[in-house]
């Protein structure tokens, strides 16, 4: 009877707590990573936000660099103009489905470029270098990052350079930023964390149009070519004569961030020696090194890959744009045939097959994209802390 009684009673009780809300704070810490691990960004974002025990475990080095590791790359808008200030939007492109909404979410604004704001000058592991707009004439260097919402000054250098560069040595773990001021064959490189620049021989390096150096595999990557005067840079005579090439070939430059040198990169077969295209500039699409070219009637662009990082038999040509402005290509896919670019400030699909553009439409789950952004290229974001991020 009693034990009738008592069933009957955890009967009851079991229904009771099943009914109870099931409060998920109370899961383990260990399986609320695992479920982070498997959120989209925009809620991630937000969950940081929720409560304590949340927030320190975002803060938590070995968790978010996990993380950082499962992350795919979004989309990072940036605007920066007197009227909307300094934002940052992340959107999530789908290139295969260029027609259907695009998810957009802004992240919030950081305090040190409330006016003005800051230009983008490189982008490594999450982690953004920024001009800021304030110190027109020898700028104010700082490493931000966007997710978290951090600013890291730099020393200040004491040049105006024309080159800039931001890249991470896989070797011994550390951020470093390079500048180089061609005109005086001055280089300078910084650690950061740092407190304190060091002198880089360089003679008379001539960077990329873009001026900054791409970073891809421990190294950034720039473009090399003659002086006006048809005379050939120092460092250009030095890796011409270490490969046994003619004084007039352009080439393709790369400086290891670990040992702080510069090594020759091999460019396509058919582009040694040329002299005729107008424009060269170097991106990074789908991980590996990327070459656009403009031929000398500016009409047509060419973009090669190197599929093989370093091998220089591994570059093809992917595709070619037809059109006489110069669109900032971010995403190619071979299977669709469909190239996402930023165009007189907007951002526009071209089709390959079809040989023409179209808007993209973003559909933002907060205040609007604005119809022209200053800047845009693929993040892939990183809840590290800048301290945490340095001292690796």
């Amino acid at each position: 009877m009693n034990s009738s009684k008592h069933s009957k009673q955890n009967e009851a009780q079991e229904i009771n707590d099943a009914r109870k809300p099931y409060n998920i704070k109370q899961l383990p810490i260990e399986l609320i990573a695992e479920i982070f691990f498997k959120l989209p960004i925009t809620t991630l974002f937000h969950c940081k936000y929720v409560c304590k025990s949340w927030r320190v475990l975002f803060s938590n080095p070995n968790f978010t660099r996990e993380l950082f590791s499962r992350t795919l790359n979004w989309l990072l808008i940036h605007v920066c103009n007197s009227l909307f200030g300094d934002k940052f939007f992340l959107v999530d492109i789908d290139i295969r489905s260029p027609s259907e909404p695009k998810l957009a979410l802004e992240l919030p604004r950081d305090p040190n470029f409330v006016h003005l704001g800051a230009q983008i000058k490189g982008s490594c592991n999450g982690l953004l270098l920024r001009k800021d707009l304030s110190y027109p004439y020898l700028g104010r260097y700082c490493i931000s990052n966007p997710m978290t919402g951090e600013c890291l000054p730099l020393p200040e250098c004491y040049i105006k350079p024309s080159v800039v560069g931001f890249g991470f040595s896989s070797v011994s773990h550390v951020y470093k930023v390079v500048f180089m001021q061609p005109k005086k064959g001055e280089g300078w490189v910084m650690t950061v964390g740092s407190k304190t620049w060091r002198r880089l021989d360089i003679h008379n390096f001539k960077g990329a149009p873009p001026q900054h150096m791409i970073y891809l595999n421990g190294f950034l990557h720039g473009i090399v070519c003659s002086s006006q005067n048809g005379t050939m840079s120092s460092l250009q005579q030095y890796l011409n004569r270490l490969n046994g090439l003619s004084a007039s070939t352009r080439s393709l430059c790369g400086f290891d961030v670990e040992n702080e040198q510069f090594q020759q990169l091999p460019a396509p077969s058919t582009l040694e020696g040329d002299q005729s295209s107008t424009h060269w500039n170097l991106k990074v699409m789908r991980g590996c090194l990327s070459l656009f070219v403009r031929d000398s009637d500016g009409v047509n662009m060419y973009c090669w890959v190197m599929n093989d990082y370093g091998v220089k038999e591994s570059w093809t040509k992917d595709f070619q744009i037809r059109e006489r402005s110069v669109p900032r290509v971010l995403m190619f896919s071979t299977e669709e045939e469909q190239v996402l670019a930023l165009e007189n400030g907007q951002l526009r699909f071209f089709s390959v097959r079809q040989g023409r553009w179209r808007r993209l439409v973003v559909s933002n789950e907060v205040d609007g994209i604005p119809r022209e952004i200053n800047n845009a290229f693929f993040y892939t974001p990183n809840f590290t802390l800048i301290n945490d991020m340095i001292k690796s």
